[in-house]
């Protein structure tokens, strides 16, 4: 029971892959949007190619970021929730000096999909 409740919430939520050029194409542009609302300044992305698992298929973009400190742990924290289906994958900030505390750094985001 414990594991079927699980599954069935998988089948309700989770979101189906259909064409994956198109859902990589929104999944970045979601990403970007939310980055921009922060604050944050993106580099050039990289998608990566989607793995298929038995479970879920797996769609990943890595971001180049740069913003104030604050910003950039606030928009990593929004990244993860069970609702999206998404989560980070690799990470590394590096402190920026200056006067106002910034972060640089490189992300893996992936999302989940339907299999």
């Amino acid at each position: 029971p414990f594991w079927e409740e699980r599954r069935a919430w998988l089948d309700q939520y989770m979101p189906t892959l259909g064409d994956s050029g198109v859902s990589h194409s929104k999944f970045l542009e979601e990403l970007r949007t939310s980055a921009r609302e922060r604050g944050l300044v993106l580099g050039p992305p990289v998608l990566l190619k989607p793995e298929a698992k038995p479970h879920f298929h797996d769609l990943a973009v890595t971001l180049q970021i740069t913003g104030p400190d604050q910003a950039v742990y606030r928009w990593l924290a929004d990244l993860q929730s069970p609702e999206k289906f998404q989560m980070i994958k690799y990470l590394l900030l590096t402190a920026q000096p200056g006067p106002a505390p910034r972060m640089t750094g490189t992300v893996t985001v992936s999302r989940l999909f339907k299999p």
